[in-house]
């Protein structure tokens, strides 16, 4: 984080409470090597973007369905490169 911060703040270092926003959601937005997945979508079971939203809109039943089954499924993923990258650290 520090070096994604040191990066952009201007000479002085003066500015860095303002860049701090963009640069916590570009990390946020960025894959993470161990897991396999980017932060947003282990938080949130979707990915944060700017635009409009999708057209295929579900009922708040429905989605609260959907994002249950999809988070589940993708923890379980998660968990899987978890280990895989824990036993390739411990050779």
């Amino acid at each position: 984080m520090n070096s994604l911060l040191a990066k952009t703040v201007e000479v002085h270092q003066k500015d860095w409470p303002q860049r701090l926003a963009y640069i916590v959601a570009a990390y946020n937005a960025t894959v993470h090597e161990s897991t396999g997945y980017n932060r947003n979508f282990l938080t949130f079971g979707r990915e944060l973007a700017l635009g409009n939203p999708p057209a295929d809109r579900l009922s708040v039943n429905n989605y609260a369905d959907h994002l249950v089954t999809s988070l589940q499924e993708v923890y379980c993923d998660a968990r899987k490169h978890l280990g895989r990258e824990a036993e390739r650290s411990k050779r």
